[in-house]
């Protein structure tokens, strides 16, 4: 098996699961392939026919173009109304037109044509066949910035030119020029009655591949049809035929659960020492789902927060990119070079690194002054002044 087929495997469990878009190359797919390339996942929408959806509040999510019932077309009333701009370009064909064409179709000039296809794509009206599109998207802010002439006046031609051929490259290089954009097509709602119930089985379905076990409070951070109330009925009747178990697997939550067999079986084996990390984003964690019982105090739901794991005790969780760090170990902890590898990740991953970490509290203290403080070059290159100590890569150089 390659990194792209481990890849595939997981963004198919991770299928209509919609995140802030920048998180999936930066957090997300990093935690479950390492090392994760950009290349992979553009292999995978081109040779796989996965495809990525765009939902209000610049989210974005995978999917495949077999089987958009899982999702379901919007509701009658919101995006599956009629169109008229996007029936007027693309028709009711599976017309599909790059930037360039789309300048020629619209008229418009390439910013407000950048602007009016993310204004689609937000709506989950259009979408587009490569992911380098929504990358290069997330790199400008989904904006194109305006060409602007040089203020500089100068007798040597030559050097206002580059000035402005300088400009000029910025503003394209910021529009999403590649690939090519679709209208999705999404099944009509089914009104057999049968179809329906076998939809939500298979929407179920996929949400236990993706989780293992089912509960209310999880369900109900997910997007409609995917929650608590839409799936309920069909988990009972998925349990009553022998597809699926029920119980009360994990304490600390309150109501039924539902169990797919095969996670049963890896719960039961599953090391109670393995280390790992997420972001506290990440659908693997449980921050932020309400009405949970954890040993541990959790923190917020945000995308610059980071947890370290030891089995199911939390040991180090980072906050604010990593200017917070709280320890629930001891400095003498021989594991505690592999907690820090973890937050690596931040500086070396491919797509969007931070330059440097820079620590200003380590258990609320002065990060300087921590018994901790040391620890960090085994795994970083250290930096410490007067207040805060900064990572950067290992490899990095300072003189």
């Amino acid at each position: 098996r390659t990194r792209v087929e481990d890849l595939y495997e997981k963004l198919e469990q991770l299928a209509y699961l919609f995140l802030p878009a920048q998180l999936w190359e930066s957090d997300i797919l990093p935690s479950r392939i390492q090392p994760y390339h950009p290349a992979f996942i553009d292999t995978i929408l081109q040779e796989r026919h996965m495809i990525w959806l765009g939902k209000e509040s610049k989210k974005a999510g995978f999917g495949f173009l077999s089987d958009l019932d899982l999702i379901g077309a919007p509701e009658p009333g919101e995006n599956n109304k009629s169109d008229p701009e996007l029936e007027n370009i693309f028709g009711k064909s599976d017309a599909r037109y790059d930037f360039a064409q789309l300048l020629g179709k619209t008229q418009m000039n390439a910013g407000s044509l950048s602007s009016w296809l993310w204004e689609k794509v937000w709506q989950t009206k259009l979408c587009n066949d490569t992911f380098s599109a929504l990358r290069k998207g997330i790199e400008t802010g989904f904006k194109a910035p305006k060409t602007a002439a040089s203020k500089e006046v100068s007798s040597r031609f030559g050097r206002r030119f580059r000035a402005r051929a300088k400009s000029f490259s910025q503003w394209k290089g910021s529009l999403p020029f590649s690939g090519y954009w679709f209208v999705p097509n999404f099944p009509e709602h089914p009104e057999d009655l049968i179809e329906i119930e076998e939809l939500k089985k298979d929407r179920a379905r996929l949400l236990l591949d993706r989780y293992g076990v089912l509960f209310r409070q999880l369900l109900n951070r997910e997007e409609a049809p995917f929650r608590w109330q839409d799936l309920f009925r069909s988990l009972r009747l998925m349990e009553l035929s022998g597809e699926i178990l029920s119980g009360h697997f994990f304490q600390g939550i309150e109501g039924p659960q539902f169990m797919s067999h095969m996670a049963f079986r890896k719960l039961s084996h599953m090391p109670g020492d393995k280390i790992y990390a997420m972001n506290a984003q990440d659908p693997a964690s449980i921050c932020g789902i309400p009405d949970i019982r954890f040993d541990q105090k959790l923190p917020r739901r945000l995308a610059g927060t980071y947890l370290v794991f030891k089995g199911h005790k939390l040991i180090l969780i980072s906050e604010r990119n990593g200017k917070s760090l709280v320890f629930n170990t001891q400095p003498d902890d021989e594991n505690l070079p592999v907690y820090l590898s973890r937050l690596n990740h931040l500086i070396t991953r491919q797509f969007q690194p931070l330059k440097r970490i820079v620590i200003e509290t380590i258990n609320g203290e002065s990060a300087v002054e921590s018994p901790y403080a040391d620890a960090f070059e085994t795994v970083f290159s250290v930096l410490k002044d007067f207040k805060t100590i900064t990572l950067y890569r290992k490899s990095d150089s300072f003189f």
